[in-house]
């Protein structure tokens, strides 16, 4: 009895010994992790940049149009941040394997490595050292994180725009409002309610004088397509010159001002915003289409790791840069084509059941067949053998 005990102990002893060599990395490839997470970090911080430049122009184009107060402009662009990384958390990181494989084999290293029997096997397991713990923190922010920054930044906004609207008209003042085709002015504001009283607005959009009279009025944001309207109540429109014949005066009880329409789809801002479980008992082909989209991005990070190693593949004639310019043409068209195949979903013109995947293996056969171009993988055996190092 103790001796079979003694032996199943052995035994998973020597299994966990066996497992522990399995996963156990080597120097080579903990070299080619760090290496690739310094170059990612670089790429990051860079496309983050560009990226945050480019949402603050908007935002303070929209506070200079005083359709969003100051206060919560650095809030909104941290997690206009978050919303981004989808996007450019994939991109970076195929950017940080092309430029990271590139010096490889610009500087021979990687004919180094592959001289002292280092195959594309050992290889990618670098590469999966660096991408599995960054796949799911990609999960984590594309499934869960950038819709709560979603719906973080659209409640946020919608106070901004509460905030720049309570001081949008200042009483006794003129002021431009909407697109500056509109000039407003305002008596007095009640202070409880922000009712505004003895209005006066000069309409600057058509070539007539147009000019509107109210005793009352507020302003109101349509929740369903984002348009924003000056409601008014008792009052009067003067339209024409005074004293020609096409002069009018049109009384109202009640008149809705456009300011502007939103200019953004806010179904699709909605859906951006729904949690996953909503998306997943949803019957909606749209929201289907979110749902794949959601699992999508971080299965193309997968994907582009495959990519990478044969598509970086150069001699050392060719430089570091060799292969970056078709290695960015080829994630616009990842992109691309998975925004056509979200679109189709949409439209029910593909099938649900297919949703985004035949994308990935399209690109996951484009990585099959450059590494068995590249004499990497033997077709119906499935093991790696080493290349030449030449070009």
């Amino acid at each position: 009895m103790r001796d079979s005990i003694a032996e199943n102990v052995l035994a998973v002893f020597g299994f966990c010994l066996h497992v522990d060599e399995l996963i156990m990395f080597t120097r080579i490839e903990r070299y080619l992790a760090r290496e690739l997470a310094t170059v990612f970090g670089a790429v990051l911080v860079v496309l983050s940049a560009v990226m945050l430049s480019n949402v603050l122009a908007r935002l303070l184009l929209r506070v200079a149009e005083g359709r969003m107060a100051t206060e919560a402009l650095l809030v909104i662009l941290g997690l206009q941040l978050v919303k981004s990384l989808t996007l450019i958390v994939p991109f970076a990181a195929f950017l940080a394997f092309m430029l990271t494989l590139g010096r490889f084999y610009r500087d021979s290293e990687m004919a180094a490595l592959m001289a002292c029997g280092i195959g594309p096997l050992q290889l990618y397991r670098g590469l999966f050292l660096f991408t599995v713990p960054l796949f799911f923190g990609l999960a984590w922010i594309t499934i869960f994180g950038a819709p709560r920054a979603a719906a973080l930044s659209a409640d946020l906004s919608h106070r901004a725009e509460q905030l720049a609207q309570a001081s949008l008209v200042v009483p006794g003042q003129f002021r431009e409002i909407g697109d500056g085709n509109v000039i407003a002015y305002t008596e007095r504001v009640e202070a409880d309610s922000g009712e505004l009283r003895g209005i006066f607005i000069r309409l600057l959009t058509n070539d007539v004088p147009d000019a509107i009279s109210a005793e009352r009025g507020r302003q109101h944001r349509d929740p369903n397509t984002g348009a924003r309207y000056m409601l008014l109540e008792a009052g009067e429109r003067y339209q024409g010159v005074p004293g020609t014949l096409d002069y009018r005066i049109t009384r109202f009880d009640q008149f809705a001002l456009l300011i502007d329409d939103g200019g953004a789809d806010t179904d699709t801002l909605r859906r951006s915003q729904m949690p996953l479980g909503q998306l997943i008992a949803s019957g909606d082909p749209k929201d289907s289409a979110e749902l794949q989209w959601r699992i999508g991005v971080p299965v193309s990070l997968v994907v582009l790791v495959l990519l990478a190693l044969p598509l970086a593949h150069a001699s050392p004639r060719e430089g570091r840069y060799a292969r970056l310019a078709a290695a960015i043409a080829l994630f616009v068209l990842y992109v691309n084509l998975m925004g056509i195949g979200k679109a189709w979903m949409e439209q029910g013109t593909a099938p649900l059941l297919l949703g985004l995947w035949w994308v990935h293996l399209v690109f996951g056969a484009l990585a099959t067949a450059l590494l068995y171009r590249l004499r990497w993988l033997k077709i119906g055996v499935g093991v790696f053998e080493p290349a030449d190092s030449g070009g």
